[in-house]
C-alpha cells in the first residue's frame, strides 16, 4: 500500500507494503505454532499418553508407554520411547514405530528379566517420552537427531512398581506311597505364602522325600491401589537343610 505524505520540503511517496507482509507472516507463524501446541496438549481431548507396568511369575518386570491421537486432523507424527530402570541400576529401553494416521497409535514395550538368585527387589521406574512432530513447524520425524525443529516430547509420564518376594518354609508333613506332602510352618507372616506343596515321589531322585521345601513367590505392588499381586506359581527347592522361618525379601521404603 502506498500513500502520499506531506513534509516540510514537499510531498513524498511512502510504501507500507513491507509492513503488511511482515504482519501477515507473523500472524501465519503464530497460527501454525498455536495449531501444533493445541494438538500436542490434547486438542479436542483426543491425545492420550500414559505408561504401564506389570510382572510375570518368574519376576520379569515389563513396562510400556502409549501415545495416541484419535483425532489427528493435523497429520502429526507420534512415537513413544519407554525406559525401565531397576533398583540396582539395570536399564532397558524401547522405541515404538511412528504413526501419523487419523487415529494415530504407538506403543513401546520393554522388560528386565527376573533372576531367582538375584531378585533385585525394590522400586522399578518406568519413564515414557511421548514424541510429536508438527508438519506446520517443519517437523521431520526422520531426522537422525531428536529433538529437532518441530519435533519434541509433548509430554512425559512416570510409573513406579515395587517388587519383592515371599519365601515360605514348608517342613515335610507326611509321606504316602506315591507323594511327599509339605505344609507351611506356623507362623508364616509373608505377603504371598504357599500353604501346601505335594510332589510325586517318582519325580524325586531315589524317590526319597527330603525334609524341607522352600518356595519363592515374586510379587509386585499395584502402583494405583497399593495392593500386592501374588503370582500363580513360584520356584520350589527341596533340601534336608532345615529352614527356620518364612521371610520377605523386599526393600522397605
Amino acid at each position: 500500500m502506498s500513500r502520499l505524505i506531506k513534509t516540510g520540503t514537499g510531498t513524498r511517496l511512502k510504501d507500507d507494503s513491507w509492513l503488511t507482509m511482515i504482519l501477515v507472516q507473523s500472524i501465519a507463524a503464530t497460527m501454525f505454532i498455536l495449531i501444533c501446541q493445541a494438538s500436542a496438549f490434547g486438542q479436542m481431548g483426543s491425545l492420550s499418553a500414559y505408561s504401564d507396568s506389570w510382572a510375570s511369575d518368574d519376576g520379569t518386570i515389563f513396562s510400556s508407554g502409549v501415545t495416541a491421537d484419535s483425532y489427528n486432523s493435523y497429520g502429526h507424527t507420534y512415537w513413544t520411547v519407554t525406559t525401565l530402570t531397576s533398583p540396582s541400576g539395570r536399564t532397558s529401553s524401547a522405541t515404538s514405530s511412528q504413526s501419523s494416521g487419523y487415529g494415530a497409535y504407538t506403543r513401546a514395550e520393554t522388560s528386565l528379566t527376573g533372576d531367582w538368585d538375584n531378585l533385585d527387589p525394590g522400586d522399578y521406574q518406568t519413564e515414557s517420552d511421548h514424541w510429536m512432530c508438527c508438519p506446520y513447524m517443519g517437523g521431520n520425524p526422520f531426522s537422525p537427531t531428536q529433538p529437532s525443529q518441530g519435533c519434541f516430547p509433548s509430554s512425559r509420564t512416570f510409573l513406579t512398581v515395587n517388587k519383592g518376594a515371599s519365601v515360605t518354609c514348608l517342613p515335610l508333613h507326611f509321606i504316602t506311597l506315591d507323594e511327599c506332602i509339605y505344609d507351611k510352618m506356623d507362623p508364616c507372616d509373608v505377603k504371598c505364602p504357599r500353604d501346601r506343596i505335594t510332589v510325586a515321589r517318582i519325580a524325586i531322585p531315589d524317590t526319597r522325600c527330603l525334609g524341607y521345601a522352600q518356595e519363592i513367590r515374586i510379587w509386585v505392588k499395584d502402583p494405583r491401589t497399593g495392593t500386592v499381586i501374588c503370582p500363580g506359581s513360584g520356584l520350589t527347592r527341596f533340601s534336608d537343610t532345615m529352614c527356620f522361618q518364612c521371610q520377605e525379601l523386599e526393600v522397605v521404603q
